[in-house]
């Protein structure tokens, strides 16, 4: 680490953080992403050995984020001095979280959609699944976008045994994996493309679960009774009873009314990915999907506007700023009301006026105070 100057910090999640930082020699900007064990009998960091794994296996897809360096160092910051590995990888100015009001208009959309479609055809061609899909892992720098975070990436067709189903951030989650499914494949990937599609399109996400059982109420509220009479198997699958809503499903699918207002394209594209896992189209025909042939056409990566410098985690630090602010001059405000109320209540006492005092007398009082 000697190697590097590290800057601040721009990312973090569940096992380790993301770090902009500095090549000493070279002056190069260059991320720095340190996953760290979560217990001492654990060893080094599986998430990190399957992300670089992937990472060597991908080095040919521009859309794919490059692994520039990797290394184990023990982290003398930490208490103790965690072991940790590090990746070294390229610094991208921002991820989709922070991008989205780059995406001023369809064409721009649809460049930055097929570039994650892109990269996902090259993972899905060789038996990859991504398996956390969502704007916060979708890194941007001059109109390019390259997907990130491959820690909870598989090679689905050389598992042997049952797959997790508590996989894939909840708002970006399928129904079936809600439902405890331990057998599937490219298909859920698929679903998180679609609902960042409609992140990109609507600037909010489709379904804000605060709960696995609410992720799955907000998603039958819209697909209704039909979505499982139409996906084979699903009510064996272990969870069905435990997290299927309590109250009476509307019988048809809702999705083309909730996005009315969109092009007859875009909303194909998205029914053909928001359907059951059966019938969601393989990336490849996504591609080829009219949305992407139909005019106008996607612009150029570098002809999509540039906008400030922002991941989602500095996006949160900066709202927790503006929200701790608020609660501050809030606090201040109510603090000088009770102090203003306290003196005009002693010199009520003082001049002897009563509590049922004219509109007047309380004016004159209120002067008084300040």
């Amino acid at each position: 680490m000697d190697k590097f100057t590290i800057l601040e910090q721009v990312g973090e999640g569940t096992f380790g953080a993301v770090y902009r930082a500095q090549i000493n020699h070279t002056k190069e900007i260059v991320a720095i992403k340190k996953m760290y064990m979560q217990n001492d009998e654990e060893g080094i960091s599986y998430f990190a050995l399957q992300e670089i794994k992937h990472l060597q296996q991908l080095t040919d897809c521009k859309n794919i984020i490059k692994l520039i360096d990797s290394f184990v160092h023990i982290d003398e910051a930490t208490k103790g001095g965690r072991p940790c590995v590090v990746m070294v990888l390229p610094y991208y100015d921002l991820d989709l979280v922070g991008g989205l009001s780059a995406l001023t208009g369809i064409k721009e959309i649809k460049c930055a959609f097929q570039q994650l479609l892109q990269g996902l055809q090259v993972m899905h061609s060789r038996n990859m699944i991504h398996r956390d899909i969502k704007p916060a892992n979708l890194l941007m720098k001059n109109g390019e976008i390259v997907l990130a975070d491959f820690g909870m990436t598989t090679n689905y067709k050389s598992v042997t045994g049952p797959l997790p189903h508590q996989v894939i951030t909840r708002w970006y989650r399928p129904l079936e994996l809600l439902f405890g499914a331990s057998k599937y494949g490219p298909e859920v990937d698929v679903w998180s493309a679609g609902i960042t599609f409609v992140e990109m399109m609507t600037r909010k996400s489709p379904f804000p679960g605060q709960t696995d059982h609410h992720q799955a109420d907000l998603i039958l509220n819209i697909l209704g009774e039909n979505y499982l009479e139409d996906s084979p198997g699903i009510r064996e699958l272990p969870l069905y009873n435990v997290m299927m809503p309590k109250k009476k499903l509307t019988k048809s699918n809702n999705l083309k009314r909730e996005f009315s207002s969109w092009p007859e394209d875009a909303l194909d594209l998205l029914t053909k990915m928001l359907c059951p896992a059966h019938k969601r189209l393989p990336v490849t025909e996504l591609l080829a999907h009219p949305f992407f042939t139909n005019q106008p056409h996607a612009c150029q990566p570098e002809q999509m506007p540039q906008v400030e410098a922002m991941h989602e985690f500095q996006l949160r630090q900066r709202q927790k700023r503006q929200h701790d602010t608020q609660m501050s001059s809030s606090h201040h405000a109510s603090n000088k009301r009770q102090c203003k109320d306290d003196k005009v209540r002693k010199l009520q006492k003082v001049v002897g006026v009563p509590e049922e005092k004219s509109n007047w007398q309380r004016h004159k009082l209120n002067v008084a105070a300040q």
